[in-house]
């Protein structure tokens, strides 16, 4: 499914994923990601501080990040951890190598041992993130996606 390329595509990937996911009960809306990840950071600075580098306020670099959809930080790298462990929520990260998607990555949360809201899956080329859904659910998530603008995809077809 094709979602923004506007700093916030893991949250509309999240979003699909767990809208479409048939084993997760949590149906979280877009801006409510927003506000669970930003509670996140804040309430367990302590987990996030010692990953954090940089010059730059902490404090800061959430509010850039989800506010100002400014992805290149050190806030951005602890995104994918942020949303599991809020949403207690397993990711498993794809990418394409040689034609084939090969798992790059399982994004566990912290705190949960057995995930309340399943397993989603993720396709990341370079800093981009889409979700990867059954093709039952495509109608609908395609739908949901448009909510959010124009895909990455269409926006690089217009500048091409």
């Amino acid at each position: 499914i094709e979602v923004p390329g506007d700093g916030h595509c893991i949250f509309y990937s999240w979003e699909i994923s767990l809208t479409a996911s048939s084993t997760s009960k949590f149906k979280p809306t877009y801006t409510s990601l927003l506000d669970l990840v930003r509670m996140e950071f804040l309430t367990n600075q302590d987990n996030y501080k010692p990953f954090f580098f940089g010059q730059k306020d902490y404090n800061d670099e959430i509010k850039q990040t989800l506010d100002n959809k400014s992805y290149a930080n050190c806030i951005s790298d602890m995104m994918a951890n942020a949303l599991s462990n809020t949403t207690k929520t397993t990711a498993v990260v794809w990418e394409k190598e040689n034609g084939q998607l090969v798992q790059r990555n399982v994004i566990i949360p912290a705190l949960d041992a057995n995930p309340v809201n399943g397993i989603i899956h993720l396709h990341k080329e370079g800093q981009h993130f889409e979700p990867i859904v059954k093709r039952q659910q495509k109608e609908i998530s395609d739908a949901l996606s448009s909510t959010h603008g124009l895909s990455l995809q269409q926006t690089q077809a217009l500048s091409s």
